[in-house]
């Protein structure tokens, strides 16, 4: 797929570590900002990456995860396979004893190979974007049922509204549907408040280095 082909091209470079670190080290700024007591270092601590990518975002989580609980369970999932192959072989070389789970699967079928509420932190990055507003709300669903009560889901988006966006827009549409090669969908603010709102998520959402992309922080309601 050209996605999986050029995305590695982009990603593979140091910047696109460092953003991620940044985008981590954020996530936990937010979720103690909010719950202050969330508890990183305990015993049953699991996560996931939903939505992977390529090699580098795998590495880049697993390390950021483990330094902060090495016990942590790690579910790492996308729904293509080719690239999932090396981050297995990366897993058996350098993680083989920790407690990583990486599977093939549609996020939205999550719910048959993870138990419900046993997840306490999901990350993706510019995930949204790959559904529409119906199949946003399926997702959102499946993501509250695996959430633990107190957990969080961080996630980095677009949200195609104000000035900025006259200007994003066309450059969006050029690198992911031109240069990637795959269909995105649009989102205004009041977009995701729905699908939040239907779903009792409270969010958090807080400004990147690109004027239309947000961070965002759910937790339950």
């Amino acid at each position: 797929m050209n996605y999986y082909r050029n995305y590695w091209i982009f990603m593979n470079n140091p910047m696109a570590g460092a953003y991620l670190r940044w985008s981590y080290k954020k996530a936990v700024e937010d979720i103690k900002n909010i719950n202050p007591n969330f508890d990183f270092y305990k015993k049953d601590f699991s996560c996931l990456l939903c939505g992977v990518g390529n090699k580098k975002t795998a590495e880049e989580f697993i390390r950021f995860v483990l330094v902060k609980n090495i016990k942590t369970k790690i579910w790492i999932i996308d729904i293509n396979e080719d690239h999932l192959v090396a981050i297995r072989k990366l897993v058996d070389k350098k993680y083989k004893d920790k407690d990583i789970n990486i599977i093939r699967v549609d996020a939205l079928d999550l719910q048959s190979i993870i138990d419900l509420e046993s997840i306490d932190w999901i990350e993706t990055d510019a995930f949204w974007e790959f559904f529409d507003k119906v199949n946003l709300l399926k997702l959102l669903n499946v993501w509250s049922l695996i959430l633990k009560r107190e957990g969080f889901i961080s996630t980095r988006d677009y949200v195609c509204s104000g000035l900025w966006n006259i200007i994003m827009d066309p450059v969006r549409n050029f690198i992911m549907e031109g240069w990637l090669g795959v269909k995105i969908y649009k989102h205004k603010q009041e977009d995701f408040d729905d699908v939040f709102n239907e779903v009792d998520f409270k969010a958090t959402i807080s400004p990147t280095f690109i004027p239309t992309y947000k961070r965002f922080l759910l937790v339950k309601e």
